[in-house]
C-alpha cells in the first residue's frame, strides 16, 4: 500500500519555536488564515462539534515542518495530538496534513523548520 502522503519528515537541526512563532506577522497571518478557515472545515468533515467542556474539549497538534524554497511544506511530523481525548486516528492526520501542507508561504518564511502547537482547546 503507496503512502497517501507525499510528504516527509526531515530532522531539522533548527527550529524556529512558538515564541518565533508569534512574532513574525507574516507567518501569523498565513496561520491565521488556514485557522479559521481550512481548519474549521476539517473540524466539520470529521463531525468534531462544537468544541466546549462538555464534550470535546480540544482539538490540538503539536507539529514540526519545513518550509522548501518554493514555500511548499516538503516535510510535517505531528510530534503529538490530541482530538476530543484522543490522539488524531489516521483518517484525520491525513486530512490535517494535507489541509494544512496546502499552504504557501512567504519567500521570507522559505528554507526553514518551525515547530508549534496548532488548534483549539479550552481548559475546563
Amino acid at each position: 500500500m503507496q503512502n497517501a502522503n507525499p510528504i516527509r519528515y526531515i530532522n531539522c537541526d533548527t527550529l524556529t519555536t512558538d515564541a518565533g512563532w508569534k512574532t513574525d506577522s507574516l507567518l501569523s497571518e498565513t496561520f491565521n488564515h488556514w485557522e479559521s478557515k481550512d481548519f474549521i472545515l476539517l473540524l466539520k468533515k470529521h463531525k468534531v462539534g462544537k468544541i466546549d467542556c462538555e464534550g470535546c474539549e480540544g482539538v490540538t497538534a503539536k507539529i514540526q515542518f519545513y518550509i522548501n524554497k518554493d514555500g511548499n511544506i516538503q516535510s510535517i511530523n505531528i510530534l503529538q495530538s490530541n482530538k476530543c481525548g484522543s490522539s488524531f486516528d489516521e483518517k484525520f492526520k491525513i486530512d490535517f496534513v494535507n489541509s494544512f501542507s496546502s499552504l504557501i508561504f512567504p519567500e521570507i518564511l522559505r528554507n526553514k523548520c518551525y515547530q508549534f502547537y496548532v488548534g483549539r482547546r479550552l481548559k475546563c
